[in-house]
This record gives structure tokens, C-alpha cells and sequence, in this order.
């Protein structure tokens, strides 16, 4: 689906890879280290913290 939506040499597909490419363990972090990386340095995402291993998993 992001295929459809977006370049491949977008910002966002490559940090989407990025993530989907790293640990599951890490995925919450790899977002937040993202958000902070853009000015967002107290971004928070309880969701995202929650289930943040499962987000960007091939089975999606």
C-alpha cells in the first residue's frame, strides 16, 4: 500500500524500511528517535509504545 502512496525515494517510505527493517524490540524507539530527529523531541505515543513490535511486521 505505501507503494501506491509514496516514493520509493521519499523520507517517509525510507524511514517506514527503516523501522520495518529493524528490530521489533526497537520499532518504538526507532519512532520516537524519528520524531525527536524532525524537532518533535517530546513526542509520545502510548499506542505506539504498546504495540510498536507489531507495527511495520511483514505480517501487517
Amino acid at each position: 500500500m505505501l507503494t501506491e502512496k509514496l516514493e520509493p525515494s521519499s523520507n517517509a517510505y525510507i524511514a517506514w524500511t527503516a523501522i520495518r527493517n529493524g528490530s521489533p524490540s526497537e520499532r518504538y524507539f526507532l519512532y520516537k528517535d524519528a520524531a525527536a530527529s524532525t524537532g518533535y523531541e517530546d513526542w509520545v505515543c502510548p499506542a505506539a509504545k504498546l504495540h510498536g513490535s507489531e507495527m511495520g511486521s511483514l505480517h501487517d
